[in-house]
């Protein structure tokens, strides 16, 4: 049987610089324990360089955006990574 293939859709901040390594390592290393899982990793970003009232509305705004990227991916199950501006 071959293994099957998750796709995981995440949304981050556009200055965030450790999602996009962090996600994918975890999921390599649940591929070394669970042979019959593989995964592939899909991000989009919303824009975002400091933490204002202001940019954190466009950036809630901006997710939709990402959410409808990240569909056209067809991906599994998305996640939204923005817990230091929360």
């Amino acid at each position: 049987m071959s293994p099957r293939t998750y796709r995981i859709g995440q949304i981050v901040p556009s200055s965030n610089v450790t999602m996009e390594t962090e996600v994918p390592a975890i999921l390599r290393a649940r591929e070394a324990v669970a042979p019959d899982e593989r995964f592939t990793f899909h991000s989009s970003r919303m824009r975002m360089t400091h933490v204002t009232p202001e940019q954190l509305k466009a950036m809630d705004a901006d997710s939709d955006r990402c959410a409808v990227e990240l569909s056209d991916a067809r991906v599994d199950v998305l996640g939204y990574a923005a817990s230091s501006p929360s």
